[in-house]
C-alpha cells in the first residue's frame, strides 16, 4: 500500500494482483475458502483504492512449476 497527495488530500492506494474465482465463485467444502486464478487477459496488476479493499485481503502464495533441488557433494 502507498498513499498519494491529492489536491490537498491523503488518498490510500494498492497495487494488487487482480484474480478471478473459478468453479463459479463456490466455496471448497473442506475450508469454505473460494479459490481464484490469474486472469487470462493482460498482466491483471492494477492499482486500487485503499477503500475498496473489504474485508480481509490474501496473499496468495504460487506454487512453483517445477522444484529444482541441489546437492553439495
Amino acid at each position: 500500500m502507498f498513499n498519494l497527495q491529492v489536491l490537498g488530500g491523503l488518498v490510500w492506494c494498492a497495487f494488487v494482483q487482480m484474480m478471478i474465482p473459478s468453479v463459479g465463485g463456490m466455496p471448497e467444502r473442506a475450508s469454505g475458502m473460494v479459490r481464484v486464478i490469474e486472469a487470462t487477459k493482460g498482466s491483471g496488476y492494477v492499482v486500487i483504492s485503499g477503500g475498496n479493499i473489504a474485508g480481509v485481503a490474501h496473499l496468495i502464495p504460487k506454487e512453483p512449476s517445477t522444484l529444482e533441488t541441489t546437492q553439495k557433494a
